[in-house]
């Protein structure tokens, strides 16, 4: 092991490059948080080490006592600044987690707003609640950022669902015409299912029930602002007497429509919206991605978002979907515990066909079943909502 202070830069990012992805306790959190910076560092650094184990436990420690010389003159070049940050930040979390022993909520308000006064380390608070590492309980009441963290989710475990039987739009309207249509492109441009037709039936809008599920199969787009990410639907009739002649593509769902929430008191229970589309949860410019077409729905009264964070082929995602519904209807799991049983499913090399995954989309599963299990097929979709699970019940076939 090399112990000279100017190698330390170099060394850790090999370390890192062998170690990402692979390593636990503070190894894990730092490839998990900071690896864009970190990677930047270790692809210009570079290292040929091959013992992920041994790596991991290097790299544990290396960022002991002696880890102050990322501060000083001899980490300069290129990747030198991400490796500094990831020191200060191991250095943050260690404090942190030195006054949760100590139950010290004072030490931990004041580390949390300098950390908050400075955008470094705003992801990082964000991981700490994301991860739970900090508890009201701890806190004797929390801090304002921990506080609304808690009640975002209590708040949305309290929404009640709509039993997704009840009203659904996916059948009451799109299938008879998807047995018409066929392939998408087949289907004409002024199609059933234009923003206002999707509108129309969240809660507050016109019909009446509103729908209990809707289920998109559509293009999702990131915009440059967090309120331009869009659905692409059918564009409306240009008769239409609504108009939209200012809209420059009256096609896109936006997020500013969906946020344009009618005035009313807001619905007792919301439906399940699933957007199984390409990037409907991803935020192009502001990284905590808050604000993105999967969770704006909440906001119209939905209680339960599906949605993706990166493009996935379409015969993955027509089977995660085919399973994800059968562990809703069949099952009668929560939407949160249907994905997340879709999901073991794609992972299972010896997965076993539900009722519906037939034909083609059948054949193509059992073609390639190893590509279904590949992470980049099924993580990217995330629930958003109503985190409650209910007791599994006895639903209904599709």
């Amino acid at each position: 092991m090399r112990t000279g202070d100017a190698d330390r830069p170099a060394e850790a990012a090999e370390l890192i490059r062998t170690a990402a992805g692979a390593g636990s306790g503070r190894v894990d959190w730092m490839a998990r948080v900071i690896s864009p910076g970190l990677l930047t560092a270790a692809n210009i650094l570079g290292g040929n080490l091959t013992d992920r184990d041994q790596a991991r436990a290097r790299l544990d420690a290396l960022f002991g006592p002696a880890s102050a010389v990322f501060e000083s003159a001899h980490a300069t070049g290129p990747g030198a600044e991400g490796l500094r940050l990831c020191v200060r930040c191991m250095h943050l979390q260690l404090r942190l987690n030195e006054a949760l022993d100590e139950r010290d909520p004072e030490t931990l308000e004041n580390l949390l707003e300098d950390a908050g006064e400075n955008s470094e380390w705003q992801f990082l608070v964000l991981f700490l609640l994301a991860q739970a590492q900090l508890s009201l309980a701890t806190l004797d009441g929390g801090i304002p950022a921990l506080r609304a963290g808690v009640a975002y989710f209590e708040e949305a475990a309290n929404h009640p669902r709509l039993p997704t039987f009840a009203q659904p739009l996916m059948d009451a309207q799109c299938a008879p015409l998807a047995l018409l249509y066929g392939w998408h492109e087949d289907a004409p441009e002024n199609a059933l299912g234009t923003p206002d037709d999707v509108l129309s039936h969240l809660p507050g809008g016109p019909a009446a029930p509103a729908a209990s599920l809707l289920h998109l199969v559509v293009h999702g787009l990131a915009g440059l602002r967090p309120t331009d990410s869009a659905l692409h639907l059918a564009g409306p009739d240009t008769a239409d007497p609504q108009g939209h002649a200012d809209t420059p593509d009256p096609g896109r769902l936006t997020v500013t429509r969906i946020l344009d929430v009618p005035a009313g008191q807001p619905a007792a229970t919301g439906p399940l919206i699933v957007l199984s589309a390409c990037e409907t949860d991803l935020s192009s410019r502001d990284h905590d991605e808050a604000l993105t077409p999967t969770t704006a729905p909440p906001a119209r009264g939905a209680t339960d978002v599906v949605g993706s964070r990166w493009k996935v082929s379409d015969s993955a995602s027509a089977a995660l979907m085919v399973v994800f519904h059968h562990q809703l209807t069949v099952a009668g799991l929560a939407p949160p515990d249907a994905l997340r049983a879709a999901q073991l499913w794609m992972l299972d090399h010896d997965r076993h066909p539900v009722p519906g995954l037939t034909g083609l989309l059948l054949a193509e599963t059992q073609s390639d079943a190893g590509s279904l299990a590949r992470a980049v097929s099924w993580a990217g979709f995330i629930h958003q909502g109503n985190p409650a699970p209910h007791a599994p019940v006895e639903g209904r076939q599709p």
